[in-house]
């Protein structure tokens, strides 16, 4: 049968991909998403031939190299939004919370609550989670709970979830999902393993959690036609605590509900980049080592060249005018057929560690090598196809051999990421609108509610105080939670060490060369730095010796009564601890004094003014100095040959 008449992978299992999709519910939504989700996960050639496969069209194989540039370059997308030190700080806006009766240590008595209540519900990983559901599909579900008086966050699947929304307002009031897992069990018959398949199914609306027992899935792999609640997974609810987060909506479809993943538009383009690394291995695992050529030499497998799965005889190896030498080789003791059959016979001629060949008079050989023109024209359009689907998706992959090791500003580095910076000031605004702030409303918004619903309440210190502060923003009229959040976002780039030198200098310049750093800033800018305030306290008592010690220099009998302050010590040290410069020119000018070559009068003032003290402290450290004191020793004077 010809290669054009055979069908296509896709198209061999059309049929039953269509009918497995069909007993999950909606047909196209599912397989669209789930389309979205192989690309992210590298997972959509699963149901191709291999990539050597010889009897199949190159173009409807499974690449050797799954290239995962979508995956890659959403991650840091949200490293960049949601990263550490980057993560959103919420807070109470002022305005609203003076109109509702909020003092600013009531907002800070919420603040810290909202800290806590995300801490518990380990959220910020979540939101995290939930990003990359958004960006690998376009669709994004987070389901807020209680279990056991501490706040819960899951994120689901959209593939799996199936929303109800209110005709009034738009929001999610009931929520299914809906999905098959395995179990690996033993027949209780034969002894072996055996794997069975359950339909898992919960239902969240305004008034329940619901978790149903798991049901088997029978021959045909259709649902059951009765659901049984399973009690201990059966919960009470003051409304539906759902998240349901479009990624990027292009277009507001009246109907639809999924987002945009981030891969749509760019199918083809990452497909080719797959293939053209496929294709750049492949050529290196063929083309790396020379070939091995021979010229005017016998073949005694035949004019083809291919290799005879007969064993050769030694009478048609010596015909054939070939002597193998095979040295000694510990623990290699294979019959000599084998081993002149390595190296012998067009395709089966090979090399082999310490081996000779011996050819027929006439003949010669040599190693073929590729020119590499097909390797640098793979390379150059793997980094033309990488370059286009990057800046589809504005993201900036910087190569770290280009920029160096150098101390780079953030200013240039911002610079460098523009396109990339504007994107994540986009997906700031969304994410923070669209995911954070519903979700965060919701896990307070149950938290307030528990009072109602269990006696036991929340297990979060300050809960019984921020609960009649959050409900200033409860309206029962609509029956709705409304809180006025504000969302900042740290640096997308830490000033270099080079930025925070340059601050400082031009600080210090407009304050004439003042300092401009407190003890603890200075500290807590040094990185490794982990216990600051055990740093400053090491620093406060060493500069308390250093003031004694020089007290004791400048003839100061008495102690200070009290302790100087950081800031008064700091600046103590700036002022009086001397440097090995300076401890060296003063006992330069004692000695100068004390064999007469400066005058004990010029010493006070130069000392007086050079060191910033008193001509009488300058004259206590002269001493006896100039005054009948001779050294012991001459000063060090030339030879006089």
């Amino acid at each position: 049968m010809a290669l054009s008449l055979l069908p296509a992978p896709a198209a061999r299992d059309a049929d039953a991909f269509n009918a497995r999709i069909r007993r999950l519910g909606d047909p196209a939504r599912y397989r669209r998403l789930e389309r979205w989700e192989k690309i992210w996960h590298g997972s959509r050639y699963d149901d191709r031939p291999s990539f050597w496969a010889k009897d199949v069209p190159l173009q409807e194989r499974a690449p050797y190299i799954v290239v995962p540039i979508v995956r890659s370059a959403g991650k840091r997308l949200i490293a960049m939004v949601l990263g550490e030190g980057r993560f959103p700080t919420l807070t109470i806006k002022r305005s609203a919370a003076k109109r509702a009766g909020l003092s600013d240590d009531d907002c800070a008595k919420v603040e810290a609550f909202i800290s806590d209540v995300l801490d518990a519900a380990r959220a910020r990983q979540q939101f995290r989670l939930g990003a990359q559901h958004a960006f690998a599909c376009g669709t994004n579900v987070m389901l807020a709970s209680l279990r056991d008086g501490l706040p819960c966050l899951d994120v689901f699947p959209a593939k799996w979830c199936t929303p109800k929304r209110d005709a009034r307002t738009g929001d999610v009031c009931e929520l299914e999902i809906l999905y098959r897992f395995n179990v690996d069990e033993t027949n209780p018959i034969t002894g072996t393993e055996e794997t069975r398949s359950f339909w898992f199914r919960r239902v969240v609306s305004h008034e329940s959690d619901t978790t149903f027992a798991p049901e088997p899935v029978d021959d045909n792999g259709y649902m059951p036609a009765t659901w049984t609640p399973d009690p201990t997974k059966t919960f009470r609810v003051p409304f539906c605590a759902v998240t349901w987060h479009r990624s990027m909506p292009s277009v507001d479809v009246q109907g639809d509900i999924d987002g945009t993943a981030l891969a749509e538009g760019l199918v083809d383009e990452t497909e080719a980049l797959d293939f053209t690394a496929s294709l750049g291995h492949r050529n290196a695992r063929y083309n790396a080592e020379p070939q091995m050529v021979t010229i005017g030499a016998p073949d005694i497998d035949g004019p083809t060249g291919r290799a005879n799965s007969a064993k050769p005889s030694e009478d048609n190896l010596q015909r054939a005018g070939f002597t193998v030498v095979n040295p000694s080789i510990p623990g290699e003791s294979p019959p000599w057929w084998k081993r002149a059959a390595q190296w012998v016979g067009g395709k089966i001629l090979r090399k082999a560690p310490g081996t000779v060949w011996k050819l027929p008079p006439n003949s010669d050989a040599k190693m073929l090598e590729s020119n590499g023109s097909g390797a640098d024209i793979l390379e150059r359009d793997f980094g033309r196809i990488r370059a286009i689907i990057l800046d589809a998706l504005s993201v900036v992959m910087s190569d770290p051999e280009k920029i160096g090791t150098g101390d780079i500003s953030a200013r240039a580095l911002a610079l460098m990421h523009a396109p990339m910076i504007a994107e994540a000031d986009t997906l700031f605004e969304e994410w923070s609108r669209d995911m954070i702030g519903p979700t965060v409303t919701n896990l307070l918004r149950l938290c307030a509610s528990q009072q109602t619903i269990d006696a036991g309440g929340v297990g979060i210190p300050g809960w019984e105080e921020a609960v009649p502060l959050l409900m200033r923003f409860y309206e029962a009229a609509s029956n709705r939670f409304r809180l006025p959040l504000e969302f900042k976002h740290g640096p997308y780039f830490e000033p270099s060490a080079g930025d925070v030198s340059s601050s400082i200098t031009a600080a210090r310049a407009a304050t004439g060369d003042r300092p401009v750093l407190s003890l603890r800033t200075a500290v807590a800018m040094i990185p490794g730095v982990r216990d600051v305030d055990a740093e400053v306290a090491a620093l406060e008592g060493s500069a308390d010796a250093d003031s004694a010690r020089m007290s004791a220099l400048l003839g100061h009998d008495d102690a200070p009564d009290t302790v100087p302050t950081p800031d008064a010590a700091e600046a103590n040290v700036q002022q009086t601890a001397l440097n090995g410069a300076q401890v060296a020119a003063l006992i330069e000018i004692i000695t100068q004094v004390a064999t007469g070559e400066l005058p004990r009068d010029a010493a006070v003032n130069a000392m007086a003014l050079a060191f910033q003290i008193t001509p009488a402290e300058a004259d206590r450290i002269l001493a006896s100095a100039g005054r009948g004191f001779v050294p012991t020793a001459a000063p060090n004077t030339a030879p006089t040959g």
